[in-house]
């Protein structure tokens, strides 16, 4: 359980049944993004870059198959699944803490903490001016659409 952030594991600890927001971390895509296209220097910046996202695209979807996998057996256990390729993370909703537990026993798994919401600072057209400014809240679904 050392892979489940530590107040999401008191969390599970003291109700097994509670349901969470979560971020499930992955292996790093470092080492499949400095090895794209490695040695292609002939390559246009346009045609690195593909191949670098073709990488990346790759390498997450080999390492969260087992993640996903985990979750498409356990539907009742958790809510909307949302898979990231750029960092090579999964967010899950509303997550059963024995799933969670079972996650984190998932090779390639290497760190599962609550969703993160960020508040951000919107408001008026002129960027200069902070006044009239409002809180908005963003979270995956927002930032996921």
């Amino acid at each position: 359980m050392s892979k489940i952030e530590a107040s999401l594991r008191a969390a599970i600890e003291s109700d097994p049944d509670v349901a969470v927001d979560i971020m499930v971390q992955l292996t790093s895509p470092d080492e499949a993004r400095d090895q794209a296209c490695h040695g292609a220097a002939s390559l246009s910046r346009g045609d690195k870059t593909t191949c670098m996202v073709n990488n990346l695209q790759q390498f997450a979807e080999m390492t969260q198959a087992p993640v996903l996998e985990l979750l498409a057996q356990n539907p009742q256990a958790h809510g909307d699944v949302h898979s990231f390729w750029i960092n090579n993370s999964v967010a899950v909703k509303k997550c059963k803490g024995s799933l969670i537990v079972a996650l984190a026993g998932v090779e390639g798994v290497v760190e599962i903490r609550p969703e993160e919401v960020l508040q951000l600072l919107t408001g008026s057209d002129d960027k200069h001016k902070q006044r009239g400014a409002k809180a908005s809240t963003f979270s995956m679904n927002v930032l996921d659409e």
